[in-house]
């Protein structure tokens, strides 16, 4: 895999910051990685990031160096892709006119999606959809919707963190 077409410079290096945040000696355990995966927005499953966790972790110390982090990293965002396709072939039998209402897609988050959504957050995450003025979106635009969702995510939390950072003119005069 090459790192530099899968994560521009700008998310290695904030990728890197958030894992020296938590890092020890260089390592993360597990609880250490699932902390840096929300640090970067995201918000993983536990039982899908330990089954990266251990595929990725290459030797016997039960934690990961920043190089194994971005090898799981990417390996779960390939598993998020593969999600979708799954997702899809599932759309395609129930919408075979390739448009999908938008109450029928918060059923099927709940009912088929990996994560589990909770009709809650299937609401919350179809909100940020825009849906045609019919009310449905095409498989095509929702396809686009989750595969740029990550970065969507990643982007979001970077601006929020940019936000909350104290400026030198926040700072107290001494």
């Amino acid at each position: 895999m090459n790192e530099q077409e899968e994560f521009t410079q700008e998310e290695l290096q904030w990728m890197q910051e958030k894992f020296d945040m938590k890092s020890e000696d260089g390592l993360l355990d597990f609880d250490g990685v699932i902390f840096v995966l929300r640090s970067l927005g995201l918000n993983p499953i536990r039982t899908d990031v330990k089954k990266h966790f251990n595929e990725n972790n290459t030797d016997v110390t039960q934690s990961l160096d920043f190089e194994e982090f971005k090898t799981m990293f990417s390996s779960w965002i390939k598993n998020r892709h593969k999600e979708v396709d799954r997702l899809l072939g599932a759309l395609k039998e129930l919408f075979p006119d390739n448009k999908i209402p938008k109450d029928d897609l918060i059923k099927v988050l709940v009912a088929i999606g990996e994560e589990n959504f909770t009709e809650a957050e299937a609401e919350e995450k179809v909100e940020k959809i825009q849906f045609g003025k019919d009310g449905r979106i095409t498989f095509e635009e929702f396809i686009q919707y989750v595969q740029n969702s990550t970065d969507v995510e990643i982007n979001e939390a970077q601006e929020i963190e940019r936000e909350t950072e104290p400026s030198e003119q926040d700072e107290p005069d001494f």
